[in-house]
């Protein structure tokens, strides 16, 4: 269940580093979990550059709602 918080949140932010920080955890963390989740699924679930651009689907956005109860940078 962790590693589908962490990946919405990173989703969220679209920054590692700034899902770590909201969810209290080390970065590297946050990075193994979608890594994990990645693999498990066999794709992709993230566009990743310096900063994560969100869904690596054309045309498709991951849902608005916060899963951190932070305010979305969104």
């Amino acid at each position: 269940m962790m590693t589908l918080v962490h990946t919405l949140a990173v989703a969220e932010y679209l920054n590692f580093r700034h899902a770590a920080n909201a969810l209290g955890v080390a970065q590297s963390s946050v990075s193994a979990r979608v890594k994990a989740l990645e693999e498990d699924l066999g794709m992709a679930l993230l566009r990743k550059s310096r900063v994560c651009r969100g869904s690596p689907f054309p045309g498709q956005t991951y849902p608005t709602a916060s899963v951190t109860g932070m305010p979305s940078a969104v």
